[in-house]
């Protein structure tokens, strides 16, 4: 399975979708490339990293990251804005990106620049690039694989690195290398993780939008303490609200809002993710334990997850220790047998109106005198952007803006390569 980890800032919250926080970078609805939010990088502090870093799943890869870059304004030095680590820290990164004075990238490891930089990026508030980096130390020292592209074009490649350790965090934002610079008004959205292994979404993702779609009903069963009105918060609760079960083998399924019209009809969809905010009401005893549930239509055929162990009454995001989607038998993915994961049971795949159909949910598989309690569930949508007749675009251009005052226009981006 290829697909670990996405986000779009749909969860409005740096700490409970992201992780850790630097500063004080922000979640706005104003400026964003798909969905309803967007991060915010401003305000900097001279030699202050503001940002935010994600626990990645750790390993020597290939590996394959996608990120979406708009700037507003120029940085006042050159500033290391996203870097790949082996440890929890903006510090001493394996390699990192460096946005330019002259809005250029560049890309570089420990040992030095690769390559030369991108062409200048625009910096107007409106234009959005999508940044893929490629990561692969399988061959080990002097054998090292590094690749950077800009709107699909290679701008920066290597493959006689020697990156020290492996990559288990990912972070970006602005001044990450301390820089003396109050200079810095970017917006981030759409990333992206993914593996090489399996067959679907194993490679480059080409400019990829990421949404959620919430739940907007009681679906097929509701055998749980509560409701779907419990679980479609933004930004999630926790205790506040929530659905709970343990002590019966219970399931609970529910509906989706309809698709946003962004996502069109001959779009391609890559892969859609159950998410969930989770934790114990104890963790002590055998506790209960619990599946996640995807369905394309009422009464369809159903995929679930492996079971899953919390083992914390601390409520955490997908896998308590990674953020990552849970992964497994299906319920965050529904395997088929083309290019893009397809719905339950095989051969058809995901379109908009299958997605208006789906539901979503969770059953208990081992029962405890304690609760499996879930505060939220969305379902993370991975599209690509259909061309005009009907040809799928690596998003080049053309993408949806979000511009002041919420309205929307499409602007092209420019040439880079």
């Amino acid at each position: 399975m290829a697909f670990d980890w996405a986000s779009g800032f749909e969860l409005n919250s740096l700490s409970i979708e992201i992780g850790a926080v630097s500063g004080s970078p922000t979640v706005q609805t104003t400026v964003k490339r798909s969905g309803t939010y967007a991060m915010k990088t401003s305000s900097l502090s001279s030699g202050a990293a503001q940002g935010v870093r994600a626990g990645i799943t750790t390993g020597a890869g290939p590996f394959f990251f996608q990120i979406c870059l708009c700037l507003e304004t120029t940085p006042g030095v050159n500033n290391r804005i996203i870097i790949w680590n082996d440890n929890d820290a903006f510090t001493t990164p394996l390699f990192w990106l460096t946005l330019k004075t002259d809005r250029t990238l560049q890309f570089s490891d420990e040992d030095g620049d690769i390559g030369s930089p991108s062409s200048a990026l625009t910096a107007d508030g409106a234009t959005w690039y999508y940044i893929e980096v490629k990561y692969d130390i399988t061959g080990g020292a002097g054998a090292g694989v590094l690749e950077a592209k800009l709107n699909g074009t290679s701008f920066a490649s290597s493959t006689t690195r020697s990156i020290s350790a492996n990559v288990g965090f990912w972070g970006w934002g602005g001044n990450l290398a301390l820089e003396a610079t109050t200079t810095g008004v970017w917006y981030w959205d759409d990333l992206v993780f993914n593996t090489s292994t399996g067959s679907f979404m194993n490679t480059y993702q080409g400019g990829v939008k990421v949404i959620h779609q919430k739940p907007d009903g009681d679906g097929d069963s509701n055998a749980w303490t509560g409701t779907w009105a419990d679980i479609d918060e933004v930004t999630p609760d926790d205790a506040t609200t929530m659905m709970v079960e343990g002590p019966a083998a219970d399931t609970f399924d529910v509906t989706l809002e309809a698709t946003p019209a962004e996502l069109g009809s001959g779009d391609t969809i890559k892969g859609v993710f159950v998410g969930h905010r989770g934790a114990l009401s104890s963790a002590a005893g055998s506790d209960p334990r619990f599946v996640l549930r995807l369905k394309a239509a009422p009464g369809g055929t159903t995929d679930e997850c492996g079971v899953q162990t919390p083992n914390t009454a601390t409520w955490y995001t997908n896998a308590p220790a990674s953020k990552s989607y849970i992964t497994g038998n299906g319920a965050t993915l529904a395997l088929g047998n083309s290019s893009n994961y397809e719905q339950p049971g095989g051969s058809s795949a995901w379109t908009k109106s299958a997605l208006d159909t789906a539901q979503i949910g969770a059953r208990i598989t081992v029962t405890d005198t304690d609760n499996m309690q879930i505060s939220t569930m969305w379902l993370l949508v991975v599209f690509l952007v259909a061309a005009p007749g009907g040809r799928t675009t690596k998003n080049t251009d053309s993408d949806h803006l979000g511009i002041a005052a919420g309205v929307s226009r499409r602007i092209h981006n420019p040439p880079v390569g």
